[in-house]
């Protein structure tokens, strides 16, 4: 149990959040409602205090106008994860490169889905992302998963098919039928000490969790990227 928001070398999964009555012996109870509610809970992240004012209807009065009441409500309450120790080769970087990233290709190509822009994938965004990174002197690498050549054309592409179709030259890699690409991403990316571009949360690779990561969005015609963070 710790009030941070991070376990120094755990990687955990968030389960979701627990609260309990203020008070003296809030650990415990803490505990347990995290155990009843989450059975692979085995630690408690971001525990604090939580104190406010809440006003309440308390009856009316004479004039028929409602009447309220303020009483103080107090609460802890914590995150509830399911917690495993980092192995040596799942250590984030000590420091990273200022010169190349990573790009999650098959997220960043449905930014204009989800912005509300258009309704199926295509190569804009990551056009845009890749102009803004060279405007910065900043390289990148491109990872798709499998099935990304069959949800922009129907049809399986090659590496060199989706470089060719980007007008900022990077390197492409698309991965293996069966192969997790959130898995070579984060492994690429702890290994070389890059950070990812990328809106996933990478639930498949909990190891990303401690990872720098960069997320954007599409705004109007460009594309804005946000600060690097973990």
């Amino acid at each position: 149990m710790t009030d941070a928001a991070q376990i120094e070398g755990y990687t955990y999964i968030e389960l979701g959040e627990v609260r309990v009555d203020g008070g003296a012996g809030f650990e415990p109870r803490l505990k347990r409602a995290a155990a009843q509610r989450f059975g692979q809970a085995n630690a408690l992240v971001r525990v604090h205090e939580v104190r406010q004012a809440q006003r309440y209807l308390s009856g009316t009065g004479q004039d028929g106008a409602p009447m309220f009441k303020t009483r103080e409500m107090h609460e802890w309450r914590a995150m509830a994860v399911q917690a495993a120790p980092m192995l040596p080769n799942m250590m984030p970087p000590q420091t990273y490169r200022e010169d190349l990233v990573l790009i999650d290709g098959s997220n960043v190509m449905n930014w204009e889905v989800d912005a509300g822009t258009a309704s199926a994938p295509s190569l804009r965004p990551l056009a845009q992302v890749l102009a803004a990174l060279k405007s910065r002197g900043v390289a990148a690498g491109v990872v798709f998963d499998a099935t990304a050549g069959h949800r922009l054309e129907g049809r399986f592409m090659t590496h060199d098919d989706l470089a060719a179709r980007l007008p900022t030259a990077a390197d492409v890699l698309v991965v293996d039928r069966g192969t997790q690409a959130d898995w070579v991403l984060v492994d690429m990316a702890r290994e070389q000490g890059l950070a990812i571009i990328s809106n996933d949360h990478f639930r498949d690779a909990p190891s990303a969790r401690h990872l720098l990561k960069q997320k954007g969005f599409m705004a109007g015609e460009g594309v804005t990227l946000l600060a690097p963070r973990a």
